[in-house]
């Protein structure tokens, strides 16, 4: 068959070079990344098959896939992989990762494709140029015909989606793990806004991705539509990348209010040995006298307990904590509601009975509290800890 010409352009170019330094930037965060086992790796191969993706796209747009048929249908496989990287990923940063000792299972789809497409990927590079251009039957899938429904976009759509979904269930998992865990206030806001950056990257990587195959097929659909929805796809991937090579600047706090915050006292007097003391005496009025428990409590309250302004107290449980003063005082009441919830002698009590004990006015306000911190219901909460207690006499 007679090749078709080279065609070159600025967009062509621009995301060559994107996807050299995508994969550029999976090595430097495989090598600047020195938290062992935070998995680096799988943030590193995300963004390296993501490279290889668009430089496939490139050879695609500009004929030199025909000058190289062994690349031809490599990026199949792909549609099934972004998803687990990126959940492994989450999984990782648990105190208690339950996916890793299965994580191959997660990769199955991908298998399955490579098995059924390899008559076609075993093929000379002469046979794969007939195919493809219809002087040749592609050869028969080595898998029964049902697992052709992989290659269809409302299949490996629906795997997307799925884990999407899945990581958002994971990140409320991570979230009320930190609650519990002895990590710093400051921490725990970083980590929470971390996977928040990482699942609205991964939303718009996903919707782009999904919306090519949608629209490839209609009519009006022209290759600036394809450079569009490329060029969001890449900005997504480099925002990723780069939070990826600073993570450990990120983390160690350097880079907290510039990335992820706005300071809005910046002009306060309040010296950080000043914040520090108040935020510790509001802590042990918190937890000896337990003031969280009057469900009227406000912020002028407790600032008057403490001979201090309004302001001065809000600044410090904000910059100290990372949180509002509502949300400082609810997550207290979660703790005590935990602890109540908890307790043999309460299992028959009625949920409002705890909620207006620990401090809340209703049980709706209560309940999405709980959730909100937890990521569970009270009552789902309490059937946890009492179904563990069975498990485990």
């Amino acid at each position: 068959m007679d090749l078709p010409d080279i065609t070159l352009d600025f967009w062509t170019i621009l995301f060559l070079v994107a996807g050299a330094q995508a994969c550029f930037f999976s090595i430097l965060i495989l090598l600047l990344n020195k938290e062992k086992g935070k998995g680096r790796i799988y943030l590193g191969a995300f963004l390296f098959l993501f490279g290889y993706m668009l430089i496939f796209n490139f050879c695609y747009w500009t004929n030199y896939l025909y000058r190289f048929p062994v690349l031809l249908h490599s990026i199949s496989p792909l549609n099934y992989v972004f998803g687990p990287l990126l959940l492994l990923y989450f999984d990782k940063q648990r105190k208690e990762p339950r996916l890793q000792t299965y994580w191959y299972l997660h990769f199955i789809p991908i298998i399955l494709v490579f098995l059924h497409m390899s008559p076609f990927y075993l093929s000379d590079g002469a046979s794969k140029l007939q195919m493809i251009s219809g002087e040749m039957p592609f050869p028969k899938g080595l898998l029964p015909r049902i697992f052709g429904a992989l290659y269809s976009p409302i299949v490996f759509g629906s795997y997307m989606i799925l884990y999407f979904f899945w990581k958002i269930r994971l990140y409320l998992k991570i979230r009320s793990e930190d609650i519990l865990s002895e990590k710093s206030a400051e921490l725990i806001l970083i980590r929470r806004r971390w996977f928040l950056v990482l699942l609205s990257l991964y939303a718009a990587f996903m919707f782009s991705y999904l919306v090519y195959y949608v629209i490839s097929g209609k009519e009006f659909f022209t290759i600036a539509y394809d450079y569009a929805i490329t060029a969001i796809m890449t900005v997504s991937i480099y925002s990723l990348a780069y939070l990826g090579i600073k993570r450990n600047f990120i983390f160690s706090g350097e880079l907290h209010r510039k990335v992820f915050t706005k300071d809005k006292y910046a002009n306060s007097t309040l010296s950080s040995g000043a914040a520090e003391s108040i935020v510790l005496k509001a802590d042990n009025i918190m937890k000896e006298e337990k003031l969280f428990l009057q469900n009227d409590l406000k912020l002028f309250d407790l600032a008057n307990r403490m001979a201090i302004s309004p302001h001065h107290l809000s600044q410090v449980i904000n910059e100290q904590h990372g949180k509002s003063f509502n949300q400082y005082i609810n997550e207290y009441r979660i703790r005590e509601a935990q602890s109540l919830l908890s307790k043999p002698e309460n299992r028959e009590e009625h949920i409002i009975q705890i909620a207006y004990q620990v401090g809340f006015n209703n049980k709706s306000t209560f309940n999405q509290a709980f959730k909100k911190v937890m990521g569970l219901t009270p009552s789902q909460y309490r059937k946890e800890v009492f179904a563990e207690s069975l498990n485990n006499p």
